[in-house]
């Protein structure tokens, strides 16, 4: 058929003509990307792993110690919580200072250096744990190894110095409470002795019974609360 033949030979003089085309664009796009690549800097990638456990911080078993001030520092939310707490500008703060006072610092002279910190970084929670994972980047393989572990040991300087202040704080508690025991134990054994003395009470059959539940209740929780103030000062 002729128009056939004529058909296929238009086709074929167009695809001849343009066939440069289809061999140029895809090596056009080969050598820019192996010239992006070679040009650009690459990024490096380190990770420091810490674990955070929902701990209470208690020092002793006592109901009535700091029900209000001392409760768990982790609540519901407790990934969450730190999560804006290792992202936040204060702790980059910190964070900052530490890698300016370290020697050989690569940090010392850059301005802003907490505010770039915090775009380095990222917090990855490993699912089904209580690891979390910090990540920071640079074009330095050194220095983000740097930050990521400056993160982490100022992370976890930061919760250790919030445990011992509420410790230190419990501690105190229980000393005034102390204090306060002792001056009841003190007042019954006062009225106890001026009750024998005024009634002219030489033996104690019946009072014994009734009292000395009592002195001995008062002394078990003068005993406690000694014993947990000494736990609590180790």
């Amino acid at each position: 058929n002729l128009e056939e033949i004529l058909f296929a030979t238009f086709h074929y003089k167009i695809i001849k003509k343009r066939m440069g085309i289809f061999f140029v664009v895809p090596f056009i796009i080969i050598v820019s990307t192996v010239i992006y690549i070679s040009v650009r800097k690459p990024i490096y990638r380190a990770t420091a792993s810490i674990l955070i456990e929902a701990v209470t911080p208690k020092v002793i078993d006592i109901a009535d110690v700091s029900r209000e001030d001392f409760q768990s520092i982790f609540s519901q939310n407790l990934f969450q919580t730190q999560y804006k707490i290792l992202t936040s500008l204060a702790l980059a703060e910190k964070v900052a200072d530490n890698l300016r006072s370290s020697k050989d610092s690569a940090f010392r002279n850059i301005d802003n250096l907490a505010e770039r910190l915090l775009l380095q970084i990222k917090i990855e929670k490993l699912k089904e744990s209580q690891v979390v994972l910090i990540h920071a980047e640079d074009a330095d393989a050194l220095n983000a190894s740097a930050i990521a572990n400056a993160f982490a040991k100022t992370y976890i300087q930061q919760d250790i110095e919030k445990r011992n202040r509420a410790a230190k704080e419990a501690s105190g508690w229980l000393q005034s409470q102390i204090g306060t025991y002792k001056d009841k134990v003190r007042e019954a054994e006062e009225a106890l002795n001026a009750y024998i003395q005024n009634n002219k009470i030489v033996s104690l059959p019946d009072i014994e019974k009734k009292t000395q539940g009592l002195l001995e209740s008062l002394k078990q929780e003068k005993s406690k609360l000694e014993t947990a103030l000494a736990e609590g000062l180790k």
